[in-house]
């Protein structure tokens, strides 16, 4: 009886294995690089429909922008390429839209456990978010005001949720402010009314690391990054806190303060951070936190304000390695609250 024996290799290891591939890679080696990718992927969306690039974009592009795509710095030219194509003929890519029927380029709404893809995408925030500085920046020099936001999105905020320190610090240089606004988005089922319809940019990133740590047990964003947001001018983090719940159905029990949190997590620029929340304030931020919580009883059904206790005060929250997650429900600022929110990203 014969036997035969099959040999069998994936498309990827064959290719990987292949001399002929060292042998391209040697004499041309710009073929195999991401900038070499991206062009082939903007020549492709040149040369289909804007169907095509719809589809392609909102179904296989659109959530993976930093990742798995746009992850080194492109030539601004072609970023202008991708600007081009992406653009649905209604105007501006960066002009605010909604989804309907994937008829628009969507954009990216994130809240602290979940992104959405909604509105129509920024194209210009969507290069901050993945760190083109030079297109952003050629941008910004030849339309500053974009250096302020259009309320509904902001460069600054989007350069920082990706990351990127260096376009976010040349951002501020330029104008931008994290004490500049933006519009809080309410989560589908969240029927709650009044609270803030906007928060400074400081207060935004502060609010998302520390949901994510709690939620998630990481901050996402470098503490480098909070440096730099609370050591911009007009920036005052003394009365900030964040009221927390064990679960989204259970009423608010706990709270933390912006100090706080960094002195239980201890990041390595921990003092730095301190001294920045601290400038200008005496005394216990902890009596300065159950004060200003106090005054915010009148924002609140009872059943919300009063722990299960029934002791009328909210406990405080330690964030230690062995602390149970908790949920943030609503981030305090004096006599203001904002509930849980999002954001649009671009």
């Amino acid at each position: 009886m014969r036997v035969v024996q099959f040999f069998h290799r994936t498309v990827k290891d064959f290719v990987m294995k292949s001399s002929r591939l060292n042998e391209i890679s040697r004499q041309y080696p710009s073929l195999l690089d991401e900038e070499s990718y991206h062009r082939l992927l903007l020549a492709d969306l040149t040369l289909g429909s804007l169907t095509y690039r719809l589809v392609y974009w909102n179904f296989f592009m659109v959530g993976r922008m930093g990742g798995y795509l746009f992850n080194r710095i492109l030539p601004s030219t072609l970023l202008d390429g991708f600007r081009h194509v992406l653009d649905d003929g209604k105007g501006e890519s960066d002009a605010l839209g909604y989804r309907t029927d994937y008829g628009i380029f969507c954009g990216v709404e994130i809240s602290i456990a979940e992104e959405r893809f909604t509105g129509r995408m920024s194209f210009i925030h969507m290069a901050a978010f993945t760190g083109q500085a030079e297109y952003v920046l050629r941008e910004v020099s030849q339309r500053p005001e974009l250096l302020k936001g259009n309320g509904e999105m902001h460069l600054l905020f989007s350069a920082a949720l990706g990351g990127h320190k260096n376009l976010a610090t040349a951002l501020i240089e330029r104008g931008s402010s994290p004490t500049d606004p933006i519009k809080l988005s309410r989560r589908p089922n969240d029927t709650e009314g009044g609270g803030l319809h906007s928060i400074p940019l400081w207060l935004a990133l502060a609010g998302y690391m520390v949901g994510r740590f709690l939620e998630l047990s990481t901050p996402e964003i470098s503490f480098d990054m909070l440096e730099l947001f609370l050591d911009a001018d007009g920036v005052d983090a003394r009365n900030c806190a964040f009221l927390l719940k064990k679960d989204y159905e259970e009423p608010v029990s706990h709270f933390i303060s912006l100090k706080g949190f960094i002195q239980d997590v201890e990041p390595e620029n921990k003092e730095r951070l301190l001294s920045l929340i601290d400038k200008g304030k005496p005394g216990s931020y902890i009596e300065g936190v159950r004060r200003f919580v106090s005054r915010l009883t009148a924002f609140y059904n009872p059943v919300e304000v009063l722990a299960p206790s029934g002791t009328g005060e909210f406990t405080l929250f330690h964030a230690t390695a062995v602390s149970p997650r908790m949920q943030l429900a609503d981030i305090v600022y004096g006599a203001l609250k904002s509930g849980r929110y999002s954001f649009k990203l671009y």
